[in-house]
């Protein structure tokens, strides 16, 4: 029988650094265990504590680099290891001062300097983080990674100028480094550099191929350049590399959105929340697709899980606003605004939706009040101007008006729609020439508008210049064949110039069009009244008051025609009719009166001026009719 061999502590020791260069830490360990029961050494402890480290099981490595310490009280590595694992676990001020006391027993120790420059990084004590990087450099001009981590720290402090240099430093140390370029490319970004960004970010790629990460900073530098087809490319990329990358389909759905291809957004959505159930901003950004597509309930359940997961979300409360007011709840949106303007005081565009809301509920001078808030809080905000002035008109204070419109066109000189009722708004005032003027500049800004032609049109039928009206009602015809008010206005300014039976071909197409337009059928009885075609002139008011029986203009042109037919009976019927719908037409009253007298029905005509005075006791005339009968 043999005799059994013994094993010394080095030997021990030995063998279990040979097991750690191979990566099997845990056979290291029983190694380094056996060497301690034999001899307590602080190296052993400490690469004990490192295998430890490796494994995970960082507080017993903390125990071990502990022991080596006991054992060897100036033995830096082990306070640096030590800190290493304690920064693992989160615990950053004890790690600092682990590095602290490293830097004590070993001045030159790069690394610990290195490590504590990390940990004041973590807890955002960027400056002090700075200045262990440069000890860092000083003690190794060639430290790669310390120019590169004191770039981080440059970046996080805004100075990402300085940030690159230290890049730049730290690439042309180590030319293959692709934390340095794409680190590089971020400050880049956040310099507005897009272009330059990509360059970087393909040059991680070139060095790293299977590394999602460069491909979604440049997906979203592409976003930012407006490139929404190649930052979709690159987002496939990173899900195709990592497919659980929720960052990845988040920036997809968004370049999506942007792109107007809301479906698709909402689908990438879908699979973020799949991802991560609690991501309010993903239901938040769904919620907008939705609302893109006028799926306005879809998107108030949307915004309403958002802020289920995050009650203190402003915009979730501004959006689900939007969406309400679509669906014409408007004191529902109301409340949505309020409660986003609570969150977030200084919100204008809450104000400014809160006063398109009470707009729309004909609450026009609180409307006011909120546009000038979102006005005060954003002075070069165009929209806000514009829709005081839609307020201030809705009031019918329209110089006012007008300076709002001009303000939100000085901000905006594009702005077609603070033109077009600026225009209305010198329309009504009388102010026709710098209304077409206004109109002009619609046309030049928008010119295959239609609504722009025909108001300007409208301007100059006011101005009595028919036959350039008449032009400006064609090029708006033009541009949309279905538009019936340019029809309708058409035939009206040919009515003027005494071309009828034009105008009549106008309201034939309006009806065409339309055929429930009771004001087509009316307008066309007038042209064939003025033709003297009485007979097709009744048909016609006939007509328009089968579409529409209240239509009291019709009754009473139907009634002067049936006059001139001398259908007398049928006449007095018509203003009967009239005079049920609008009691207050002193016209209707005398008119009818006129035709009892024709026929000698003085009685009734008596009743009629009495009836008519009842209703319109200030009529002069209709007084004198009553005491001329009477005498």
């Amino acid at each position: 029988m043999g005799l059994k061999q013994s094993r010394d502590h080095i030997s021990l020791f030995n063998e279990g650094n040979h097991f750690y260069n191979l990566g099997r830490n845990l056979e290291t360990i029983d190694c380094y265990n056996e060497a301690i029961k034999l001899k307590p050494d602080a190296d052993i402890y400490f690469n004990k504590g490192n295998a430890l480290k490796n494994l995970g099981r960082y507080l017993d490595a903390i125990k071990c680099y502990d022991e080596a310490i006991k054992n060897q009280p100036d033995y830096s590595h082990a306070y640096n290891n030590k800190g290493n694992a304690l920064k693992k676990l989160g615990r950053d001020l004890e790690a600092i001062e682990c590095y602290t006391e490293a830097i004590k027993h070993k001045p030159a120790d790069t690394s610990a300097y290195f490590n504590k420059g990390n940990s004041f990084t973590k807890l955002y004590r960027n400056h002090e983080a700075i200045e262990c990087y440069n000890e860092a450099i000083k003690l190794k001009p060639d430290y790669a990674h310390a120019y590169n981590f004191k770039g981080n720290a440059l970046k996080n402090l805004g100075r990402n100028f300085e940030a690159i240099e230290c890049y730049n430093e730290a690439i042309k140390i180590k030319p293959g480094y692709a934390d340095a370029f794409e680190n590089k490319g971020n400050a880049l970004e956040n310099l507005g550099k897009y272009l330059e960004a990509i360059k970087c970010y393909n040059e991680v790629i070139r060095l790293e191929p299977n590394y999602a990460g460069a491909y979604l900073n440049k997906g979203y530098a592409l976003d930012n350049l407006g490139r929404y087809l190649e930052a979709i490319e690159c987002y496939n990329k990173v899900i195709e590399l990592k497919p659980d990358y929720t960052d990845a389909y988040y920036n997809k759905a968004a370049a999506l959105g942007d792109l107007g291809r809301n479906l698709e957004a909402i689908e990438c959505y879908d699979e973020v929340i799949k991802l991560e159930p609690h991501f309010a901003e993903a239901y938040h950004n769904q919620g907008r697709a939705f609302k893109n597509l006028g799926k306005n309930l879809e998107a108030e359940e949307c915004f309403n899980k958002a802020i289920e997961l995050k009650p203190d979300y402003p915009d979730a409360y501004f959006n689900k606003g939007h969406a309400l007011g679509n669906l014409g709840k408007y004191n529902e949106a109301l409340d949505c605004y309020n409660e986003a303007i609570k969150l977030k005081p200084d919100y204008a565009d809450a104000y400014h939706n809160k006063g398109f809301t009470l707009n729309d509920l004909g609450r026009y001078l609180e409307a006011i009040d909120c546009y000038n808030e979102a006005i005060k809080l954003k002075p070069n905000f165009a929209e806000a101007y514009y829709n005081k002035g839609v307020s201030l008109r809705n009031l019918d204070i329209n110089l006012e008006a007008i300076d709002c419109y001009n303000k939100a066109i000085a901000l905006r000189p594009d702005y077609a729609i603070a033109f077009t009722n600026k225009g209305a708004a010198l329309n009504e005032l009388g102010r026709n020439l710098e209304a077409i003027e206004c109109y002009e500049e619609v046309t030049k800004l928008k010119p295959d508008d239609a609504s722009g032609y025909f108001n300007k049109g409208y301007a100059l039928d006011d101005l009595g210049r028919y036959l350039e009206a008449i032009e400006c009602y064609n090029k708006a015809i033009e541009l949309n064949p279905d538009y019936t008010d340019a029809y309708h206005n058409k035939g009206f300014a040919l009515e003027n110039l005494g071309r009828n039976v034009e105008a009549i071909e106008c309201y034939i197409e309006v009806i065409e069009l339309e055929p429930n337009d009771a004001d087509a059928y009316f307008n066309k009885g007038n042209s064939l009244y003025n033709l003297g075609k009485y007979l097709e002139a009744v048909e016609c008011y006939n007509e328009a008051i089968k579409v529409n029986p209240y239509f009291a203009k019709a009754y009473y042109h139907k009634a002067a025609t049936l006059l001139v037919l001398e259908k007398y009976e049928e006449a007095i019927e018509n203003y009967g009719k009239l005079i049920r719908i609008n009691p207050d037409c002193a016209e209707a009253y005398f008119n009818k009166g006129a035709i009892l007298n024709k026929l000698g029905r003085d009685q009734e005509e008596f009743e009629c001026y009495i009836e008519g005075l009842k209703f319109n006791p200030d009529n002069s005339e209709l007084r004198e009719l009553v005491l001329n009968h009477k005498r």
